[in-house]
């Protein structure tokens, strides 16, 4: 179902309710906003201070690896104890998905875009790789009960577990729009290049009026 037309309305509320407000601001104060001091914080003159930073984004492919080792690793094992110990593994690597760069961004003294940035796909990876490691754990279950597959776990392609620990299918899902994990998801004939288009417009439109509201009002 589509719910453009109630998006629209909510925006037109929002934007009637406090077109005064922003109004009698822009009168008060001017025009706050400043291009050049959100990308004075990406680079420049302390661009090497954000190095840390860089090298936890290239982490991340790292995790998504040891998450996609573990899955394999847990679906071979025959043993109890070998089992508890790669979970115990497993929850060592989420938290360090998160930890690590809220570490880097403390001792780095980060500035506030590049380490919000940092830590909202770190936000994103592990909220990924928990949905991946809790529904794998689900099919691993059925699939040692050797019971069936519900129709809603096997999808489109019908991609049996174990046969969906790969790497392309791990990192399809990690780029894809979602945080819940499934075997397989449907998919149009082709790519539909307005609507991918559009998408991205709205994308770049939000991110350029947050970062106006929090530097207008904040």
């Amino acid at each position: 179902h589509r719910h453009s037309g109630i998006i629209n309305l909510a925006m037109v509320i929002i934007v009637v309710t406090h077109f005064r407000l922003v109004v009698e601001n822009l009168k008060k104060y001017g025009m706050l906003f400043s291009l050049r001091f959100w990308l004075g914080t990406t680079g420049g003159a302390r661009s090497e201070e954000h190095l840390p930073l860089l090298v936890c984004y290239l982490c991340h492919p790292l995790f998504s690896i040891a998450a996609l080792t573990l899955e394999n690793l847990l679906a071979r094992t025959k043993s109890r104890a070998l089992d508890v110990a790669l979970r115990i593994v497993y929850s060592a690597v989420l938290f360090a998905v998160v930890a690590i760069p809220c570490r880097v961004i403390n001792v780095t003294r980060s500035e506030p875009l590049p380490g919000f940035g940092l830590l909202a796909v770190s936000l994103v990876l592990w909220m990924k790789l928990y949905s991946y490691s809790e529904a794998n754990a689900h099919l691993r279950a059925m699939y040692r009960a050797n019971k069936a597959l519900p129709a809603s776990d096997r999808l489109l392609d019908d991609v049996a577990y174990p046969r969906n620990l790969t790497f392309g299918n791990l990192f399809y899902f990690v780029a894809a729009p979602t945080l819940c994990y499934q075997v397989s998801y449907p998919r149009t004939q082709r790519v539909r290049k307005r609507w991918l288009f559009r998408r991205v417009v709205e994308w770049l439109f939000y991110q350029a009026l947050t970062l106006f509201i929090v530097e207008q009002y904040m």
